[in-house]
């Protein structure tokens, strides 16, 4: 996988390795990250690596069009968009479907500077505007709700999520913890927000409460060097851990040591690390934004804060703490919703809304 893949990329890998095994032929066409080869096979899918991240959509379009002056056809074509479209419908009159994760919205104010968020926020809209007939397939209802609010409106197929069984077993299952320990997974970037999860612990910590946070993940120099520097301004330092990229029975196990997964991203496309918790019992505790309210059911599986506020947020996690049997019902709540959320029902999902689109 490229060194950058997250969420996106775990799920798109999942259904195409699904349908691979039920018969279909799938290539994957990405930006090459650095030491991977330019062409490989994995779990049965044909992986095209070329260019860099910031062209590899310009090169699809060349490598699309040469395919077709070949006479070599695709049965239809996923045009997967993260912030930058492909458009890979006007290279070729095969069949395309729009997979979109989310919207960046929001995330442009996170992630650039303010002049060019300005001008990302108020060009998306226009710039996704060529794909307001292409058929669409998503993975929330607030992702399909933003599309729709920027004037996409062909036909839409929200596929459910899928989760894997965890790797280590639930060490607390069916008991509360005595300790308030949080747990953070995801990229250290601004938009995911981990700085507000780190002010809420703060707050808790203020309050008398026995919390503590562990981190899982990485990111730039900048970002991780800020997130420290924040728990020492804040004199929290001694109760936040920093684990960097962990193996996945280590990150299992941190995850099910804990009481809740907290997430305050701007926006998410669904809120994948919320369900990972969830199949080892731990509640949410995130913010009331799209993608994390469909991934996390209110006082069923977790817990959405009023606000996307570190106070709100801590409100919301000292309920949870004080009231026992609100939490072991979003225990329970939490495994059974994860259980339901299997890879044969996403890639249902999808392989009918390809073949939907190829008529």
């Amino acid at each position: 996988m490229h060194p950058r893949a997250g969420g996106a990329e775990y799920l798109t890998r999942g259904i195409a390795s699904g349908l691979v095994r039920r018969g279909h032929e799938v290539t994957w066409f990405v930006s090459r990250g650095a030491g991977l080869p330019r062409e490989s096979v994995v779990d049965g899918i044909r992986i095209i690596r070329r260019s860099r991240q910031s062209t590899v959509h310009i090169y699809f379009g060349v490598w699309l069009k040469l395919l077709d002056l070949q006479r070599h056809r695709f049965d239809i074509i996923v045009d997967q968009i993260n912030t930058i479209p492909f458009f890979a419908h006007w290279y070729t009159a095969t069949p395309t479907v729009a997979f979109f994760h989310q919207l960046a919205r929001e995330v442009w104010f996170y992630e650039t500077g303010r002049p060019t968020a300005f001008v990302g926020y108020a060009m998306e809209p226009h710039l996704l505007s060529p794909y307001r007939r292409v058929p669409i397939i998503t993975d929330s209802e607030s992702s399909l709700m933003s599309i729709r609010d920027i004037g996409l409106h062909g036909n839409a197929v929200v596929i459910p999520m899928a989760v894997d069984s965890p790797v280590s077993p639930n060490v607390n299952a069916g008991l509360i913890p005595r300790t308030l320990r949080l747990v953070v997974t995801c990229r250290l970037v601004h938009s995911k927000r981990v700085d507000h999860a780190i002010r809420t612990v703060a707050l808790l910590h203020r309050r008398g409460l026995p919390v503590s946070i562990d981190i899982i993940g990485t990111g730039s120099d900048g970002p991780v060097a800020h997130l420290r520097n924040l728990a020492a301004v804040l004199g929290i330092a001694h109760i936040v851990t920093f684990h960097g990229r962990l193996a996945n029975a280590d990150r299992d196990h941190v995850i099910a040591s804990s009481f809740a997964v907290v997430a305050t991203s701007a926006r998410e496309g669904w809120g994948l690390s919320i369900t990972e918790a969830n199949a080892m019992g731990i509640p949410g505790a995130v913010y009331p934004v799209p993608g994390l309210c469909d991934s996390t059911i209110h006082d069923q599986t977790g817990v959405i804060s009023l606000e996307a506020t570190p106070p709100s947020l801590a409100d919301a996690i000292e309920r949870l703490w004080h009231d026992q049997a609100l939490y072991l019902s979003c225990r329970t709540g939490a495994r059974a919703f994860a259980t339901e959320l299997s890879w044969d029902r996403t890639v249902d999902a999808f392989e009918h809304a390809l073949l939907q689109a190829v008529g």
